[in-house]
């Protein structure tokens, strides 16, 4: 009898072994690996920063198997990952993305202004630097040369316009804009007018309160001038542009206009020939009575230029910076 049941609870034994033995390789292929099957925040839900424990457990990096669910081997709970710090700054700034140039410098004497201008003035050039923030100091010259006819009561003038002049000036711009004040003083004004004076034979011309007729046989004729007020004059302008231009740019277009106190300009004129009215002829140039009437005529056009006695400037030009410098450059 003991020969047949032992090789039968040998038999039962190991065909339990290998039942287990079989669960035990089905259970462990069938579940997730701990480390490698992380599950994943949901798509929708934005990312939170944890809260700092108050647990001096540290926080675990691998997840665990919970002890509600240790008998499920499906089941796994999940530690959150520790706080790694705020991401690197290469991270959060795109190539996409232009970083704004930081304003230039602006030092006394730190960058130089050139402009080219043209005006009332004729033809100019312009060299400015900055003094403060706010604050340029401008040197100018102007020049032009021109001929030019005009006729003053019957008596022709063909003259050459000489204009030269050279200014210094401070220029404030208030709103910390484009609009500028000027304050300045004419160092040299050299501007003048010189003509030379004729009337043609038998024509009739006008000196003072009479009226004369050039000789036919000796015509009047002379010499002529006209002197633009002072040498140095202060001078007062307003206008829109910075030849330095805060806001970093290399190039402007200046627009000026005011004035310069010269003084009242002067006239002269010499005349020679012989002139003949209704009492006769008689040389121009010696004749008191002519000589009166040629004096009141010098009165006369002199008032009638006065108001050139602020003389005007008016100019726009083209201006280029050099020497402009980002902040912390050097």
């Amino acid at each position: 009898m003991h020969r047949r049941v032992y090789p039968r609870i040998i038999v039962f034994s190991a065909a339990c072994y290998l039942a287990a033995y079989s669960a035990i390789l089905l259970a462990q292929t069938t579940t997730s690996h701990p480390i490698t099957s992380l599950p994943k925040p949901p798509a929708s839900s934005p990312p939170t920063d944890p809260q700092p424990s108050s647990s001096t457990t540290p926080p675990a990096s691998f997840p665990t198997l919970s002890p509600s669910t240790a008998s499920s081997p499906t089941t796994t709970n999940t530690v959150a990952a520790p706080d790694l710090g705020p991401p690197p700054l290469h991270a959060l700034v795109s190539d996409d993305i232009a970083i704004p140039q930081a304003p230039p410098r602006i030092h006394p004497f730190s960058a130089v202004g050139v402009q080219i201008k043209a005006g009332f003035a004729g033809i100019g050039i312009d060299v400015a630097t900055p003094l403060a923030q706010h604050f340029n100091l401008r040197g100018s010259g102007s020049f032009a040369f021109f001929n030019a006819g005009y006729y003053i009561d019957g008596i022709s003038l063909e003259g050459r316009a000489n204009l030269s002049s050279a200014n210094v000036s401070l220029d404030w711009y208030p709103f910390h804009g484009g609009f500028r004040i000027s304050p300045g003083v004419t160092v040299y004004n050299g501007n003048n007018l010189s003509a030379t004076l004729s009337v043609p034979r038998g024509q009739n011309f006008s000196l003072g309160n009479d009226t004369y007729t050039s000789s036919p046989s000796d015509p009047v004729h002379g010499l002529g001038s006209i002197t633009f007020g002072r040498h140095t004059a202060p001078s007062f302008t307003v206008g829109w542009g910075n030849m330095i231009p805060r806001s970093g740019r290399h190039f402007s277009m200046p627009f000026e206009i005011g004035f310069q106190y010269i003084g009242p300009p002067k006239i002269n004129m010499n005349l020679m020939g012989t002139a003949c009215n209704n009492t006769g002829c008689a040389n121009i140039a010696t004749d008191p009575a002519s000589q009166a009437d040629l004096q009141q005529e010098l009165t006369d056009i002199d008032n009638e230029i006065a108001p050139l006695r602020f003389y005007p400037i008016i100019s726009i030009g083209f201006a280029w910076a050099f020497g402009l410098h980002a902040r912390g450059t050097p």
